[in-house]
C-alpha cells in the first residue's frame, strides 16, 4: 500500500503513459504501485538491488510502500520478463534490470554483482539435457574476493 499519494504533483500521468505500456504489453495490469516501481527499475539503467534497496530509494522519494508489495511488483516484473532474479549463495534476493543474456562476478565480501558480457565467456560443450526437459537458460557467477 502506498501511503503518500501518487496523484500529487510528482505523478503525472503523461510521464508514466510509456511505462503504462510497458506493463500492459506483458500482460500486467498498471496499479499505481506497479507503475512506480516500474518508474524506477525501467529506465534504461542497468543495476543489481534487492527489494530492501529499492524500498529504501522509494522512501527517499517520500513513498511509503511495505516489502510485501515491493516484493510482489518485482516477482511480478520477474515473471514477465521486466527483470531478473539472479540466484546467488548470498543469504539476499538480487533483482537485475538488465534481462540480456548475461553472467556475473559476485564479491563475496560485499554482495555486489557486476555484469559480464555473455561474448566473454566461451564454452565449448554442455551437457545433453535430460529426456523431457528443456534448456531454460544458463546462469555464471563468478566469486571474487579482493587479493590480500
Amino acid at each position: 500500500m502506498i501511503k503518500n499519494t501518487l496523484n500529487n504533483s510528482s505523478y503525472n500521468r503523461n510521464d508514466y503513459s510509456n511505462i503504462h505500456l510497458k506493463l500492459k504489453k506483458v500482460g500486467l495490469r498498471p496499479t499505481k504501485q506497479r507503475t512506480f516501481v516500474a518508474s524506477l527499475l525501467l529506465n534504461g539503467i542497468n543495476r543489481h538491488f534487492t527489494a530492501e534497496d529499492l524500498q529504501a530509494e522509494v522512501s527517499q522519494s517520500g513513498i511509503t510502500m511495505a516489502i510485501g508489495t515491493i516484493y510482489n511488483c518485482l516477482n511480478h516484473f520477474v515473471k514477465c520478463g521486466l527483470i531478473k532474479h539472479v540466484e546467488t549463495n548470498c543469504d539476499m534476493t538480487i533483482f537485475d534490470t538488465n534481462v540480456e543474456n548475461h553472467y556475473h562476478f559476485l564479491d563475496e565480501e560485499t554482495g555486489k554483482l557486476t555484469d559480464i558480457n555473455a561474448f566473454d565467456i566461451k564454452l565449448n560443450k554442455l551437457p545433453t539435457i535430460p529426456e523431457g526437459f528443456n534448456n531454460c537458460g544458463l546462469d555464471i557467477i563468478i566469486k571474487i574476493k579482493k587479493k590480500s
